[in-house]
């Protein structure tokens, strides 16, 4: 997972009032119905970054996860 800081800064000192990334399902619930406790550390650490430079943060959540489709 990448962290951005130079985008991080860079929207801080445009002014931008908000930055945005993605979550997605298949890196929180890896296998089918068995969450991870470890995902979520990074991207409260994106959060946290994004707030220190004064930016708003919002996170949007994919829920399509090709890894649980059945084949047809």
């Amino acid at each position: 997972m990448e962290s951005q800081p130079e985008g991080v800064t860079l929207a801080a000192e445009l002014g931008l009032p908000t930055s945005c990334f993605g979550v997605e399902r298949f890196r929180v619930e890896p296998v089918q119905s068995e969450f991870s406790r470890a995902t979520p550390d990074p991207y409260r650490r994106l959060a946290a970054a994004r707030r220190d430079t004064g930016l708003g943060v919002v996170v949007t959540f994919d829920p399509d996860d090709r890894s649980l489709r059945k084949s047809s």
